[in-house]
């Protein structure tokens, strides 16, 4: 007889979860999950061997009834859908400041040629440090996952150094080519730099709070920094880009305050030691998250790119920034918030039907929890299909009844970014469960493909219709995008349980 019953054999172990095993081959596998090798089984409990144990247990254990599993309740649906929002509100928070009180952080009622140094720095933060911000969260998520408090902060740290290398090594050489083509004259040139390093800070400090999980801190600090930039600028009468230059440092340097004092918290509270990480390996784990960070900023600024160049004089800038189209799109941006809320919803409640199916199916029924979770599926995106059209409506209608779309070109890129950053926001929670499934590499096929379409069709109709129709390249990429991670996410579920095995694993 064994000296401790293994909690496998014992279905008064864990009255929550235990179930009788199926057969000799299903007790071998959960003796082996606790430890119990040939060796153990002979020293520990008299057997000579795992499976000598196993064939003695299995008669009466396959005989006991399974104890019902209840299922965990989360949080509330409604504080889930506002965890969501926080993701996006420091961005809907800066689009509303702008669209009320014409200026924001970055962006305001400034000549042509500042407008235009400001947008390229502001895009080129967003490119740079937006791969950054993704493998550093994903690192970082995954050792404080595993309670790794201390890995995760030198994780964190040498990505958050990496990312401001980046930045700095971007904008000297943007300085470099720029006095060798002329793209701007030296002052706008240094305008640009400017916002560019310091939103890019800006971005990496918010990245850490992302990581963990202190959106609303992030927020906060915005809402600090526009205020700072009103203060200065309406107060005490700074030059708006000065105003904005020193509320975006505050911004970051309270994110990055608040990160490091909360990762000191959580790493009092380490009881392993440090342990060296492999550089080669955390490069190849992470680039594929790098390369999305940077890849979907690209395809968010393509279309405002392709609008900025059209109809540019041989002897202007390479870009003039188009204060109506941008206009357009901070407005419905306010719809993808409230979408993107319903993706965090969505998501907890994939994997509370997850958890729910695979209690509900045996090992050999794979293809029907297959099955049931394609349908939960598809049944989950059509309806969003209503939750889109009335967000969009009701944006959409909000800025007609307050006279925000009274031009023509705000109206149009309006009424079709909002159908566009629809259709993102599938593709969004589209790629959420594939990354949770360590599935990446189809979403950086899905994001390329949609980039190209984008920047292909955005040319085409921003040259042949007009600037205001370069959104139209946005629209169809995010439909792509939507359709191409759709179709991956289908052919994963269709072997859901290996995928779901292999990542927990």
């Amino acid at each position: 007889m064994p000296r401790s019953q293994p909690n496998c054999l014992n279905p008064q172990a864990d009255r929550s979860s235990w179930m009788p095993p199926l057969d000799v081959q299903d007790m071998v596998v959960r003796l082996e999950g606790e430890g119990i090798t040939d060796a153990v089984a002979s020293a520990d409990f008299g057997y000579s061997s795992t499976w000598v144990m196993a064939r003695h247990w299995y008669p009466g254990l396959s005989r006991v009834e399974a104890w019902p599993i209840p299922q965990e309740r989360g949080k509330p649906r409604w504080q889930e859908f506002l965890k969501g929002i926080s993701f996006a509100l420091p961005l809907a928070l800066c689009a509303a400041a702008m669209v009320l009180l014409a200026f924001s952080l970055w962006g305001g009622d400034l000549p042509a040629d500042l407008a235009s140094a400001v947008a390229v720095g502001t895009v080129g933060s967003f490119v740079v440090s937006g791969g950054t911000v993704q493998a550093m969260a994903r690192r970082g998520r995954f050792y404080f996952g595993i309670k790794e408090y201390l890995n995760c902060a030198q994780s964190c740290r040498n990505w958050f150094w990496a990312g401001l290398s980046m930045l700095s090594g971007t904008s000297l050489a943007f300085l470099v080519l720029n006095v060798y083509f002329g793209w701007f004259p030296t002052s706008l040139a240094l305008q640009a730099v400017a916002f560019h390093l310091s939103l890019g800070l800006l971005w990496l400090a918010a990245g850490l709070l992302y990581m963990l999980e202190a959106n609303l801190l992030i927020s906060a600090a915005v809402l600090a920094g526009i205020a700072c930039v009103g203060g200065l600028h309406f107060t005490l009468g700074v030059a708006l880009l000065s105003a904005q230059l020193c509320g975006i440092l505050l911004a970051a340097l309270l994110s990055l305050i608040l990160a490091v004092l909360r990762l000191r918290d959580f790493c009092r509270k380490e009881t392993t030691a440090l342990r060296s990480q492999d550089l080669g390996k955390i490069l190849y784990l992470s680039w594929p998250y790098f390369a999305y960070g940077t890849l979907y900023y690209v395809f968010l600024f393509a279309d405002r790119l392709l609008a900025w160049t059209v109809g540019k004089p041989a002897d202007a800038l390479p870009l003039t920034f188009r204060g109506d189209y941008e206009t357009a799109l901070d407005i419905a941006l306010f719809a993808f918030v409230l979408l993107v809320g319903w993706v965090h919803v969505a998501t907890v409640d994939f994997y509370e039907k997850l958890n729910g199916a695979q209690n509900t199916y045996s090992s050999d029924q794979t293809r029907q929890f297959n099955q049931f979770m394609v349908r939960y599926y598809v049944g989950k995106l059509l309806g969003f299909v209503p939750l889109a059209v009335a967000s969009c409506v009701c944006v959409f209608a909000g800025a007609i009844y307050v006279g925000l779309y009274e031009r023509p070109a705000i109206f149009h890129t309006g009424m079709w970014a909002l159908a566009g950053y629809a259709f993102l926001v599938v593709a969004l929670y589209n790629v959420s469960l594939l990354f949770a499934l360590s599935r990446p590499i189809p979403v950086l096929y899905s994001i390329l493909s949609a980039l190209v379409v984008d920047v292909v069709a955005g040319y085409l109709l921003s040259r042949l219709v007009g600037y205001e129709a370069a959104v139209g390249g946005f629209v169809v990429g995010a439909v792509l995008f939507a359709c191409l991670t759709t179709y991956s996410i289908l052919v994963a579920f269709s072997r859901l349980d290996y995928w779901h095995f292999s990542t927990a694993a």
